[in-house]
């Protein structure tokens, strides 16, 4: 059987950087719907890593990608270190990607029923994070196609209104409580519109930041071909 190239384990690598978490994402938010867990339809992603076969999916898939992402920062970094004009940029990409890969396998294990500050600590950095790094990996990267450029930037800005959406929603639903922090057993009281909205805004989030993924896995592949 014929061994891989390098670049084409780089693509490989790339793919699964995206592929993994999106059907971690989907398997584990179903389960946890079909065995009629879920308290409504719009849950927020990290609800999903409920005690039950969903928690075995959702952490078991996110810790892999945390590693991916972490592996595939410094991958980065070999391939284009030496080719890109803003080689710092590039050193901060790489460190801001492990970062947010090691925050990814921390969130996994630290669930929001059981480890709730701990959770949200880790998701902020992987939000936060997510969205620094696709800007730090965009102007970091060798000038490919105008169109995957575009891509990626609009994917980086679909994530912050996604964010956006989210952050105020959550404030709105914390003001009508009149609370700052909504523990999990009070979501019920302020579901809906508030945290439906707060939700969607978290699913367009993530969805932009696999897009982001999905760019630099075609620009890779763009720039190995040439």
């Amino acid at each position: 059987m014929e061994l891989l190239s390098k670049s084409e384990l780089d693509i490989k690598l790339l793919r699964f950087s995206w592929v993994i978490p999106l059907f971690t994402l989907i398997l584990s938010m179903s389960i946890h719907w079909l065995s009629g867990d879920a308290r409504t339809a719009f849950i927020y992603i990290s609800e999903a890593d409920y005690p039950g076969l969903q928690r075995i999916v959702f952490t078991s898939g996110l810790a892999i990608t945390g590693l991916i992402y972490s592996f595939l920062s410094y991958k980065i970094y070999l391939n284009f270190k030496d080719s890109t004009p803003r080689r710092l940029l590039l050193i901060i990409s790489t460190i801001g990607g492990i970062y947010i890969g090691l925050s990814l396998v921390a969130m996994s294990f630290l669930d929001m029923y059981d480890h709730f500050s701990g959770h949200i600590l880790t998701a902020l950095s992987v939000f936060y994070g997510g969205m620094l790094w696709g800007l730090a990996i965009h102007f970091s990267l060798p000038k490919t196609s105008t169109k995957i450029k575009c891509l990626r930037l609009g994917s980086v800005l679909f994530s912050l209104l996604g964010f956006i959406t989210m952050t105020f929603s959550y404030n709105k639903a914390a003001q009508e409580l009149g609370k700052a922090v909504i523990l999990y057993e009070e979501m019920s009281l302020v579901q809906h519109p508030y945290l439906d909205i707060a939700a969607i805004g978290e699913y367009a989030l993530v969805v932009g930041f696999f897009m982001i993924l999905f760019s630099i896995e075609l620009d890779v592949k763009k720039i190995n071909d040439s």
